[in-house]
Order: structure tokens, then sequence, then C-alpha cells
């Protein structure tokens, strides 16, 4: 199940800068399925809700699918300029490759900090500045 509100769709496209946001999460329920979701931020930094949809399993397929109907929706012509942002998400490094090859994509730092701080405990990042 997909879904793109027509009113976030358009206020997105005329009140947001070219970058969003994506992310997966298992929904707690008897069905075990995956929310996937599409957030892009305001003129004032806030977050805008663009797309969200249920899935059954977070692979490159589902990502795949999400992707195409959000560029579909949000008429994302013209790649050059957008931005997308998203942890280490199942399958969705190949989606941006075969759904929007020329945008731009960037890894969360946040969530590379505690990938790193899972895999090596007890280790600290030294300050690079």
């Amino acid at each position: 199940m997909y879904i793109c509100l027509g009113v976030l769709k358009q206020g997105f496209k005329v009140g947001c800068v070219p970058f969003i946001g994506l992310d997966g999460c298992h929904l707690k329920n008897p069905y075990r399925r995956q929310l996937l979701s599409a957030i892009g931020l305001d003129a004032n930094n806030r977050t805008w809700v663009i797309a969200h949809a249920q899935v059954e399993v977070e692979n490159k397929e589902s990502w795949i699918w999400f992707l195409k109907l959000l560029v579909k929706d949000i008429e994302l012509e013209n790649q050059f300029g957008f931005i997308f942002i998203s942890n280490k998400q199942k399958g969705l490094l190949e989606a941006f490759e075969a759904v929007v090859p020329n945008c731009d994509h960037r890894f969360c730092s946040r969530h590379l900090l505690a990938n790193f701080s899972t895999m090596y405990k007890g280790k600290m990042l030294k300050n690079a500045f």
C-alpha cells in the first residue's frame, strides 16, 4: 500500500528544498510488515511527509517500487540537484541506481556513528577537526 496525499505532494513541490530523506522501519503488528517513508524539508527546516508505504519486506524490489511511485508523484524529471539521504537500508543503493541514477545520495552520519559503535565496541572516533 502506497500513500501520497495530493496536498502534501503539492506542498513539497512548491515549498520544500530538493532534499528527501528515506527510511524504513518495522511495524509491530501481527502482519510483520515494513513502513517505508519519504520526508522532505520545508523552508523553515521542518520535516514534511511526502509519502509512505507498507511493504511485506524491505528489499531492493520494494524500494524500487516505492521510488518509482515517489518520482512519478513529485514529477522528478530533472534528477540533477536533488539529494537523497538515508542510512544503509537493505537494497536501497541498488534502487537508487535503477530509479534515480543522477541524484546525489548521502548517508546519515548519526546512523553511521551508531553502526560504527555497534561494530567496534569500546573504540572511539577521534575528532578530525
